[in-house]
């Protein structure tokens, strides 16, 4: 006896769009995230993001003014689940002269939990021959229904 079964699964997900902003630059420093709009926003407080539990994927595009060649500006997004932060997800790298477009120049990181949890995105590596500035920036985060 054989059976066929067509098992569809539809997801749906909900979208929230922030902008981000760096006072000074430096290692560790945390970014600012603000202006949350869309058809969900979660709670934020100097650079945290509490997520309800949920599965959730993390984006961020985070802008700077500097443009030399030898500049290294690495960022990436951390989680807070037991009682400290570490790193989750993919580094990302802001884009600076001679660099191929969209070569690692956005954070990602896949958050699933049952219960709340803090999120941020900090400067992971600074190396610059200047002072980079803040040129803005954003975030997205997709929340699966």
């Amino acid at each position: 006896m054989t059976y066929l079964s067509n098992f569809v699964k539809e997801v749906e997900f909900k979208v929230c769009f922030g902008t981000l902003s760096m006072t000074t630059y430096a290692t560790n420093a945390v970014y600012e995230i603000s202006s949350l709009t869309g058809n969900f926003t979660p709670n934020i407080s100097s650079g945290v993001v509490t997520l309800p539990a949920g599965r959730y994927m993390l984006e961020a595009y985070p802008y700077v003014n500097q443009a030399t060649t030898s500049d290294t500006i690495k960022f990436v997004w951390q989680e807070n689940s037991s009682g400290s932060y570490a790193d989750v997800g993919i580094e990302g790298q802001v884009q600076v002269v001679g660099d191929t477009i969209g070569d690692r120049d956005v954070a990602l990181a896949t958050i699933d939990k049952k219960s709340n949890t803090n999120v941020r995105l900090i400067v992971k590596t600074l190396t610059s021959t200047g002072t980079p500035t803040s040129e803005g920036g954003c975030i997205v985060i997709w929340k699966e229904e």
